[in-house]
């Protein structure tokens, strides 16, 4: 053939040349890496976000205490109590749906759990219906009153 084997070839080659090859190979991986993590982060993101999907919202939020409002005076049976929001969630919808556990009366006898979804259009003349109300016994965990 040639008259030479490849890894004289390899032995010819200066050491930086080899280190720099091995380095640009690393920081390639390192690259597709971060590349890979970036995409997958953001696909979950998306995800979370798409139209139609619930997502946890704080039960603190302002939008979700408006609707609990709106939901627990939509009742005579609830429009007196005190009443707290234990759990949120939001679908974007055309508008914007919540699903909301509160509690009403919580640490006393009367203690009861309001499940509700409240449908949110701001811009309507009509900006909140409910489209779904049930009130049952509360348990020990919801009332706290154990």
């Amino acid at each position: 053939g040639l008259g030479f084997r490849f890894g004289s070839v390899l032995s010819a080659v200066p050491r930086p040349v080899l280190c720099r090859r091995r380095l640009r190979g690393s920081l390639m991986q390192g690259l597709r890496a971060l590349v890979l993590a970036s995409w997958l982060l953001s696909c979950s993101v998306a995800w979370a976000s798409m139209p139609g999907g619930w997502s946890v919202v704080s039960p603190r939020d302002e939008q979700v205490q408006e609707a609990a409002s709106f939901a627990v005076g939509s009742d005579e049976r609830t429009r007196e109590h005190k009443w707290s929001v234990k759990a949120a969630f939001r679908q974007i919808v055309a508008g914007v749906n919540y699903k909301l556990a509160i509690s009403i009366d919580e640490r006393t006898d009367d203690c009861k759990l309001l499940n509700a979804v409240v449908w949110s259009r701001p811009w309507e003349e009509t900006q909140m219906t409910l489209t779904r109300f049930d009130l049952e016994d509360g348990t020990a965990d919801i009332c706290g009153n154990e």
